[in-house]
């Protein structure tokens, strides 16, 4: 908290939007969705900060994953505070730029689609401009305080009806599709999680696997 306290001075309102995909060396999801989250946090409520917007994750209530458990040890810690906080729970984000974006842009413009599981896993992608208008809403005096907010896009869809409406946005045509089982994907992931820049490991596959949607 210390080290944050001065950088508060005049502050009303502070935004939490850091976040890793995958654990890179000291970069581990305890320090950067947990403790260094609480220091702010805390620091917060000694600054007399009027109002924290914590975004998390869709499925950090009761997710197993590492990536779900640091995030929702983030916001548990914010609820105890005496400040008004408000968590922004986002599904998948989706806009230009993004890391996600790319994976699904990738896999959506290969001739050949291989779906984990038949690409059943139910999804609701929220772009990133809903995302942002949402957080400028929450920031306003008159806005609800101390409550989670899921955030979602308009309907709930399978992976794989979300990468034929990416392939039919890039003009591309209907591509070969085929299954892959679970088990299978799972081995992948595992030898995957230890390649320089790969998006695919055992803690995304599991996020992908629970599913990612809400009202």
């Amino acid at each position: 908290p210390a080290a944050w306290l001065p950088r508060l001075n005049g502050v009303d309102c502070v935004i939490n939007a850091v976040g890793i995909l995958r654990e890179r060396g000291e970069q581990t999801f305890e320090r950067i969705h947990t403790r260094a989250p609480q220091a702010l946090f805390e620091a917060c409520a000694q600054a007399d900060v009027k109002r924290v917007i914590q975004i998390s994750a869709l499925g950090a209530d009761n997710g197993t994953s590492g990536y779900f458990r640091s995030k929702h040890a983030a916001d548990t810690f914010l609820e105890s505070l005496p400040l008004e906080w408000v968590i922004v729970q986002p599904s998948v984000v989706y806009g230009p730029g993004g890391t996600s974006a790319r994976l699904f842009t990738m896999l959506a413009s290969l001739p050949i689609i291989a779906l984990p599981g038949g690409g059943a896993q139910s999804i609701q992608p929220v772009h990133i401009d809903d995302l942002v208008t949402a957080v400028c809403a929450l920031v306003s005096d008159d806005a609800p305080t101390r409550m989670r907010v899921p955030l979602v896009g308009p309907r709930a869809q399978s992976f794989r009806e979300f990468l034929l409406q990416l392939r039919d946005a890039l003009g591309l045509r209907r591509p070969l599709m085929f299954p892959i089982p679970m088990w299978l994907m799972r081995i992948s992931a595992s030898i995957a999680q230890w390649l320089p820049g790969s998006l695919l490991d055992r803690e995304t596959l599991a996020m992908l696997e629970r599913g990612n949607i809400a009202d």
